[in-house]
């Protein structure tokens, strides 16, 4: 894409007061919160799953995975 053409996309997108992109950006939410809605209960356990192991994370610090350990970094 050259100088010219970056330029008319540019105004296409700008076009009433950035219309175009304000649509783009709500249709993308819309298509985000329907993944997460019929996904809700998929990462609601995998979200609970991750409490489960922070015993293990806190007993297994990063200095025994062999990785710089920063402060009391636990994942």
């Amino acid at each position: 894409m050259d100088q010219s053409q970056f330029l008319q996309v540019r105004e296409r997108l700008l076009q009433g007061n950035g219309q175009v992109i304000l649509e783009a950006e709500q249709r993308h939410m819309r298509l985000f919160q329907d993944v997460i809605h019929r996904n809700v209960e998929v990462l609601r356990r995998d979200f609970d799953l991750s409490s489960e192991l922070y015993p293990f994370w806190a007993n297994y610090p990063p200095e025994q995975r062999r990785r710089k350990p920063v402060g009391d970094s636990v994942p």
